[in-house]
Order: C-alpha cells, then sequence, then structure tokens
C-alpha cells in the first residue's frame, strides 16, 4: 500500500483516468477489501460445490506485541486437483486467547463466514492436520480432537509430516554430539556475521580468489529438513574460505579485528581443522540429503498418503546403505580431496587459488571460447593453498561409530514417527496411485473401496453414495485405465483428466477416490502463509488492522492456486470487483456501471468457473452407469513443485499429550 501513490502517478502519466479524490491509502485499502469480497464469493462457491472438505491450521506470534494469528485453511478436490485455500486468518485475542477451545472456536468461525455450517460443515469434514503441539492434536482435550467428538467419528487427524519427519532427525540427532557440534558451529557463525558487517566483507575480499561465498542462514531451532540441508550445503562450500578468513584475522593487529574475535576464530579455526569435524560435516550433509528429500515430498502443494509412504520407505533403505558402506581408507570421509601422511596422523587438504577473482573465473569456464580461453590463462598465477587437518585416526573412529551406530537410530526414529501410516485406513488410501494397480488381479482395490466406504459411511451417505455401484465402476475403472493410460506416470494428472471428462461415468467411486485425494498429509502450505504473513505484519506495521491484514493474505496466498485452477481467473476477478464497487450502496445513485465490454467477458469458453468442484449431486445417477464407454484424453504432468521451502519461526512443537 506504501507504493499505492507512485502506481497512480505512473498510470497517470501513460494517461490512464482515475476516479478524483481516490488517490490515498484508504481509498488503497477500501479498493483491496473489495477485490478480497471478490474472491471470497468465489472461495464460497468452491467449497458449497466441494464433496468433501479438509482443515489445516496453525498460528504464529509477533514477536513485539504477543498477538496471536491463526490461518485457517480449507483442502478441497477441484476436478481431480486438490486445492488447499486460505480463509481466515484469526486474531486469536477475539475468541479469548490461544486454547484448544478458542482454536476451535476460530475454525468453526472461518468456516461459517463461507456459509459452510449445520449438516455440510458436520458431514462433508473429513479430516483436519495441524502441528504436534498438544493444543492442536491432544488426545483428550485438543482443538481437533474436540472438533472430531462433535459427532464425526470418521474424522482423520494428522500431525503434519513436514512436522514428524523434522522432530524424528532432532530426537536422533541429540544422541550424536559430533552433529550437534555442527549445529552449534552453524549457529555461531550465523551470529558472528551478522552482528559483524566488516568481517563479512573481508571475509569476501579474502575468499574471492577460491570460491563464489554463500551466506550461512539460520537453521537453529525447528525447521524444515530443505532449509537446514541448504544451510550445511553453504557450511561445506564455504569452509576453505573460513580457515583463510580465520588465519588472516588471527595475524592481524586490533585495527582489524577485534580481540574477542580474533579469540573465536582461533577457537573456530582450531575445530575446524579437525578431521573429525570435516567428517562429521560430510557426513551430516549425506544424512540431511536423504531426509531433506522425504520432507520435500511431504511439503509439496499435493501430497498424497502413498507418495510419503514411499518417499520414507526410500529415506530408510538410503539410510541404511549409507550406514553400511564404511571406508577403511577413508577417502569418502571428506568432501575434499585430501592426502594423508604416512603415519596416518595428519590429513591435508589442498585448495587451488588464482589472481582472478571467483566471478572472473566463473565467466571464464562457461562464456569464452577455447581460444580465448587460452589466452587468458596465459595471465592466470595459480597459489596452492594447504590445510593441515590434526586427529586423523580418532575422526575416522568417529566416522565409523556414527555410521554404524546412530544413523540406524535415524531411520529408526522415523519409523516410529511415522507409524501412523500403518493404519488399515491409511494402506487403504493405496488404490489412488494407478501406478501400484495389480491389474492381472481382478479383485484387486475391492477390499480397499469396502474399507474407505465403512469408515467414511456418514460422509459417503451424504451424497448419497452407493457401494455396489462404487464396486462395479471401479472395475471399468481400473478397464479404462489399463486400456489408455498403461504408460501413464503422474498420479494427479490422471485423476484430472479422469475427474474433468468421465465424472458421469464413474461417480460413485470418485468419491471414495476423492476422500484420498482430500486428505490433508502436511500442513506445509500453513507454514508459507504464516511466512507471507510475517512478510506484511513487520515490526512497522504491527498496528494493521485485522481485516485488512487478512485481505491481503487472502488475495496474496489464494491467487496464485485460483489462476492454476483457471487461466483467465485473474481478469475475472477484476471485473466482478469493480461491478462490486460500482453497484456499493453508497455509490449507486451516483454512479453507472460501465457501458464497455470487459475483457473476461470476450473469454466466452472459460465462462463455465472451471475452478469449482463438480457437486455429487449434478453427477450421480444410480439407475445409470455407462462402463462401456471408453474416450481418449490427454494427459497432464504433475502439479507444480514447491517453490520456496518453509521456515518455522514459531517454538519447537510439543508431542501430543
Amino acid at each position: 500500500m506504501s507504493d499505492y501513490q507512485a502506481l497512480i502517478d505512473l498510470q497517470k502519466k501513460n494517461g490512464v483516468q482515475f476516479i478524483s479524490g481516490k488517490h490515498n491509502d484508504h481509498s488503497c485499502r477500501e479498493f483491496i477489501g473489495f477485490i478480497a469480497q471478490a474472491m471470497r464469493e468465489d472461495i464460497k462457491q468452491m467449497l458449497l460445490c466441494a464433496n468433501f472438505l479438509s482443515v489445516e491450521q496453525d498460528g504464529t506470534e509477533a514477536r513485539k506485541t504477543r498477538d496471536e494469528k491463526e490461518l485457517v485453511y480449507a483442502k478441497i478436490v477441484v476436478r481431480g486437483q486438490p486445492v488447499e485455500i486460505l480463509l481466515k486468518c484469526q486474531r486469536m485475542s477475539n475468541f479469548g486467547g490461544v486454547t484448544a477451545d478458542s482454536i476451535k472456536r476460530a475454525i468453526d468461525d472461518a468456516f461459517s463466514d463461507y456459509n459452510v455450517t449445520g449438516d455440510r460443515y458436520i458431514n462433508c469434514l473429513i479430516c483436519a492436520s495441524a502441528d504436534g503441539a498438544s493444543v492442536n492434536v491432544g488426545r483428550l482435550s485438543g482443538a481437533l480432537t474436540t472438533i472430531m467428538g462433535e459427532g464425526r467419528d470418521w474424522l482423520l487427524i494428522i500431525h503434519c509430516s513436514a512436522h514428524r519427519i523434522e522432530l524424528a532427525v532432532k530426537d536422533a540427532f541429540h544422541e550424536i554430539a559430533d552433529f550437534q557440534k555442527v549445529d552449534d558451529m552453524m549457529l555461531n557463525l550465523y551470529i558472528f556475521f551478522k552482528n559483524s558487517g566488516k568481517c563479512w566483507r573481508m571475509l569476501l575480499v579474502i575468499a574471492e580468489q577460491l570460491v563464489l561465498v554463500q551466506r550461512i542462514p539460520k537453521a537453529s531451532g525447528t525447521r524444515f529438513q530443505v532449509h537446514k540441508y541448504r544451510a550445511i550445503k553453504s557450511m561445506i562450500i564455504n569452509f576453505l574460505p573460513l580457515c583463510l578468513f580465520a588465519e588472516n584475522m588471527i595475524e592481524a593487529g586490533n585495527k582489524v579485528c577485534k580481540a574477542d574475535q580474533r579469540a573465536k576464530l582461533k577457537g573456530y579455526l582450531n575445530i575446524w581443522l579437525s578431521y573429525g569435524y570435516l567428517a562429521s560435516m560430510h557426513l551430516y550433509r549425506l544424512t540431511l540429503k536423504q531426509t531433506a528429500h522425504l520432507s520435500y515430498v511431504a511439503q509439496t502443494a499435493t501430497p498424497l498418503v502413498t507418495d510419503v509412504v514411499d518417499a520414507m520407505k526410500l529415506t530408510v533403505n538410503e539410510l541404511n546403505t549409507l550406514a553400511t558402506n564404511v571406508d577403511q581408507d577413508g577417502s569418502n570421509d571428506l568432501p575434499f580431496p585430501v592426502t594423508i601422511s604416512e603415519d596416518g596422523q595428519q590429513a591435508t587438504i589442498t585448495a587451488d587459488a588464482t589472481n582472478l577473482p571467483a566471478t572472473t573465473r566463473f565467466k571464464q569456464a562457461n562464456q569464452l571460447s577455447e581460444k580465448q580461453k587460452k589466452q587468458a590463462a596465459k595471465n592466470v598465477a595459480t597459489i596452492k593453498e594447504e590445510f593441515v587437518l590434526k586427529k586423523v585416526h580418532q575422526g575416522k573412529q568417529s566416522v565409523t561409530r556414527i555410521k554404524t551406530k546412530l544413523i540406524p537410530a535415524i531411520a529408526a526414529q522415523l519409523d516410529k514417527r511415522m507409524d501412523s501410516f500403518n493404519d488399515p485406513i491409511y494402506k487403504a488410501m493405496k488404490i489412488a496411485d494407478h501406478t501400484q494397480w495389480d491389474m492381472s488381479n481382478p479383485s484387486y482395490g475391492l477390499e480397499e473401496i469396502k474399507l474407505i466406504s465403512n469408515h467414511f459411511a456418514v460422509s459417503l451417505a451424504y451424497h448419497k453414495f452407493s457401494l455396489d455401484m462404487a464396486i462395479t465402476e471401479w472395475r471399468g475403472l481400473k478397464k479404462l485405465v489399463a486400456s489408455k493410460f498403461h504408460h501413464f506416470q503422474s498420479k494427479i494428472g490422471l485423476w484430472c483428466q479422469l475427474f474433468t471428462h468421465h465424472h458421469c461415468q464413474f461417480p460413485h467411486i470418485f468419491l471414495v477416490i476423492e476422500i484420498i485425494l482430500c486428505v490433508a498429509v502436511a500442513s506445509a502450505s500453513v507454514e508459507r502463509g504464516i511466512s507471507v504473513l510475517n512478510r506484511h505484519l513487520t515490526n512497522s506495521r504491527l498496528n494493521m488492522n485485522n481485516a485488512t491484514l487478512d485481505d491481503l493474505l487472502v488475495l496474496r496466498v489464494n491467487l496464485p492456486t485460483l489462476v492454476r485452477c483457471d487461466p483467465h481467473y485473474e481478469q475475472k476477478l477484476i471485473d466482478k470487483a469493480v461491478r462490486i464497487y460500482v453497484d456499493s450502496k453508497k455509490r449507486r445513485s451516483s454512479m453507472k456501471r460501465p457501458s464497455t465490454t470487459s475483457v473476461s467477458e470476450l473469454h466466452t469458453e472459460s465462462q463455465d468457473d472451471t475452478f469449482l468442484p463438480v457437486p455429487s449431486s449434478t453427477v450421480i445417477k444410480p439407475t445409470y452407469n455407462e462402463l462401456t464407454c471408453v474416450e481418449e484424453f490427454l494427459s497432464l504432468s504433475d502439479t507444480e513443485e514447491l517453490s520456496d521451502s518453509a521456515s518455522l519461526d514459531s517454538e519447537s512443537d510439543s508431542d501430543t499429550d
């Protein structure tokens, strides 16, 4: 909103005419409110058309005001595509604080604002997901448990998979003292360079002949694995420049580096030049490389239960392989080439530096022709920097101990934390993964369909579901996939096309599939929403009205999602907001609706609101089933990957009570 006036002035210079007196911040907030109102009306239609709902929630607290904000998301299925939508940003002080009862009332209020109440709210809600705080998922009095106790015995309460992975790795790493040293060093270096811009600039100058130095991010506290992997990778990239920087600073006088800083760097250098520390840091990265992949799968926009379970098995197998891969000579213990002395007590790392900055060398390696490279090489002077590592024998023993004893403990912790997915109801959800179907077995999937239909009997009955019809349709659906899509690998893409083009053929079995697609395996989307909230609610905006903040978040978070569902939605939204603005009561007497045709009205082929789900009432026809009709349809790729990893700025999750 701070740039609103400048944007108006720019458009005026381009010849655009504006309503007079509407160039201030108040008008900007007003316009944002109308656009958000238009979007909420569309979201309301999506929720009322959706057959099933899942709820995701999490909260964050402003450090200065201690004002708790709770984000409430809904997950629905739009024509085979799982979609997560931010419903509301709730100010918890309006509900009496942060208790299980107040969180439950905040969730109910968010759905009530979209007219999802009564029997529809009770029967269509099938899943609830949150982090592991006892106030959310406590077995006796948690907010989600209370929601389940309101006549929803079928409700699945899921502790966010991404959080569980982080807590499992964190618990296992507590038992590994070498990994704790790496964690402490990352935090110390983050604080050291954050508090001293001068030292950071000197590091850049000293290291420019070695590598392109990366800023070390904050990786302490409860963080998703992808974020921690990025931090440890930057530590390894910066290792040699950091050693060179520390050596120069220790030899420098007080004018260049303070005495307390030199003392810290001397202690750090002593740790860095230990074989065991560098080997532990390398092993730390290899371990996180596996767990980060698992965490990434759980953080994607549309993870299925089978996706998380399969990634879990792959991660455990890779960790066990890493544990058994013990080198006697230690050739793979370090991230850099190393030369070990004859007595085996010292190891030497050699780094080649040149008189050219790293940026220039990168340009030479990637942009110059071979002739230009030979000419440039004549003017390059190479300098060898050597770093001697101590305590090689003890370091090798430490690495062997971590691999053989402690890495298997990480796999065991993952199995323990993710044990709930061994429940039969989750195992039955494998039928949504067509790549695992046993086409040679005519009865494959029948028991799973019966199990899911029995568990969600009330929710399915609300949509006039028939188990016999679902079983009949299931056989026809398998024939369709076997004949047309035996080579098709995209799970979500397959269901998008099936729901779009064949929903009249398989209405009952699609209700079962929609339940599986609607299950919220993780609440990573809420964490991304909290990141957006923190970018808006800066220290200078702590007094922002909660209604304005809610409008901004609804627009910022939901617009990309709705545009993916309907490419023309952005223009439709603007046209609809303009109509609401013009037709508002206080302007009706003084303003007329524009007579010109809007851009979105020209897109006649997209006026059927393709972003809306298909309600079961328009699909299910118990007396008619078109199993013999098989149509060809195009394949779609999987949904867009997660663009940025979310970090958790709130307190660490506690176990459930």
